[in-house]
């Protein structure tokens, strides 16, 4: 019997679960697999392929990053379905996660030269206990086979009292690099070393000021120019959990399809989620006919995963006049950040929807559904523009907010333009504690020199980010 057929029927499905992931991190690499003279081939494992756009840019970023500090590595990336075309995917071998997770980890990951996880809610119970896990063995794997094994830019927020047991045991002697303050303190609170990072997605090239890019995005979006972007998420169904019963009924009579995740698992959305959930897209919807009457912009909606269309289609129907749905799958990136970029400011539950608006020195009111956002909020000097997707009277905070915006965004977008040299300055730091990290297990592969300046870490700039150095040296970047 097979692993996946064990746990369909397993009396304990998540102890199964964990015991599989035990084996697959004690298997060994293979000690005649010709490694020495070869091009370093380290793994970027992440959620990338799945629809999400912040996690394929995160993902990107990575390989763009690693591929600079690594000259001549080979990298190769974990794609869970259709990965959206950014160009460091071109030729980058794709390994499909296919199969159970941690069957993955035992056949596909053996021999890796390192695995580097580039997933950003890496040790968090928010979305998926048994996602969060899988990332974890992925990196134990490796460790325990002397190979490099690197949390690059990554969160930690609650977790279950499973995944932190998890985490403790199996994350020891691996690098994590934290993308805030916070992320830090939490690591080391549980007694794992970590060090202070940046997520990958702050150097990522977003149109400039002045750019053909920004334009079309206001002439085909804005009124005069003048619009606005929301990007929604559905915060009340998260987790995800494995419910064999679920699929019993689903597979029989088609019930809990809206709620299907993938395979065996589900959202977990009952009556009083979904009385929550329909408070909040009413809010929203108030929000957006406020913003066509009151301010005279148009509202455009933004789906930067596929699942967020259910709430963009469901705000739709409930406003006065319906507005513009753009889903980021169907996109390109760099459109993506044009249309964030060009918008006179932009409310966001998403994590990298809110940094490709801050790229773009774009206002954006976050509205945060766990400490994601409040932590790179907190970092950005950016607090007073920081909502709770719980909140009673979310459309009259957004209307208070958009208000200040409007009136206060010369000193807002100062702010924004300090905070990204901030950003910028930890990637570049992180990217030589990672040229360390392989130094130390790896001192065969040619890296970057460890004893350069900061900025020498940092993947190649754009001609306005290299400018932002530039000007912002006295504060963050002598």
């Amino acid at each position: 019997m097979g692993w996946n057929d064990e746990l369909l029927i397993a009396a304990d499905p998540d102890q199964t679960y964990q015991r599989h992931l035990q084996h697959s991190i004690e298997v060994l690499d293979d000690p005649a697999a010709p490694r020495q003279g070869a091009a370093w081939r380290p793994v970027v494992v992440s959620y990338c392929g799945n629809g999400n756009l912040g996690a394929d840019l995160r993902a990107a970023e990575t390989i763009r990053h690693v591929r600079h500090l690594v000259p001549g590595c080979r990298p190769r990336m974990t794609v869970l379905g259709r990965a959206i075309p950014f160009a460091q995917f071109d030729n980058t071998e794709q390994l499909a996660i296919d199969s159970y997770l941690p069957t993955f980890v035992k056949d596909r990951l053996v021999n890796a030269d390192a695995v580097i996880v580039a997933e950003g809610s890496l040790f968090t119970s928010t979305f998926s206990d048994d996602l969060a896990m899988f990332f974890v063995a992925a990196l134990a794997q490796r460790r325990r086979n002397g190979k490099p094994a690197i949390a690059f830019g990554i969160e930690t927020d609650a977790m279950s009292a499973r995944l932190l047991t998890f985490v403790q045991e199996h994350s020891g002697g691996c690098s994590i690099f934290c993308r805030n303050r916070d992320s830090v303190a939490s690591m080391q609170a549980h007694g794992l070393p970590a060090m202070l990072g940046a997520d990958p997605a702050w150097a990522y090239g977003a149109p400039g000021a002045d750019s053909r890019a920004l334009r079309e995005a206001r002439q085909t979006y804005g009124s005069d120019g003048a619009y606005v972007v929301i990007c929604p998420v559905n915060p009340f169904w998260w987790p995800v959990r494995l419910d064999r019963q679920k699929l019993e009924v689903f597979s029989a009579t088609g019930r809990y399809r809206d709620t299907q995740f993938n395979g065996a698992y589900f959202h977990c959305f009952d009556d009083s989620q979904r009385q929550r959930y329909e408070h909040y897209v009413q809010q929203y919807a108030a929000y957006i006919d406020w913003c066509r009457q009151r301010l005279n912009k148009v509202p455009v909606l933004l789906a930067m995963d596929g699942v967020d269309s259910v709430i963009c289609a469901d705000i739709n129907a409930r406003v006065a006049i319906q507005t513009k749905v753009v889903p980021a799958r169907a996109s390109t990136p760099e459109s993506i950040a044009a249309l964030l970029g060009g918008a006179d400011f932009v409310v966001s539950n998403r994590f990298h929807a809110a940094i490709l608006a801050l790229l773009g020195r774009v206002p954006c009111i976050a509205v945060s559904m766990d400490g994601r956002l409040e932590a790179l909020y907190r970092d950005m000097g950016l607090d007073d523009l920081l909502l709770r997707t719980d909140s009673i009277a979310l459309c009259a905070e957004l209307q208070e907010l958009s208000t200040r915006l409007l009136e206060k965004g010369a000193a807002v977008r100062q702010t924004i333009l300090l905070g990204h040299a901030l950003q910028l300055r930890r990637l570049g730091e992180m990217g030589r504690a990672l040229v360390q990290a392989v130094q130390a297990s790896a001192s065969h592969v040619h890296t970057l020199d460890a004893g350069l300046p900061w900025a020498r870490y940092l993947p190649p700039l754009s001609p306005a980010m290299q400018a932002l150095l530039a000007e912002t040296s006295a504060e963050y970047c002598g």
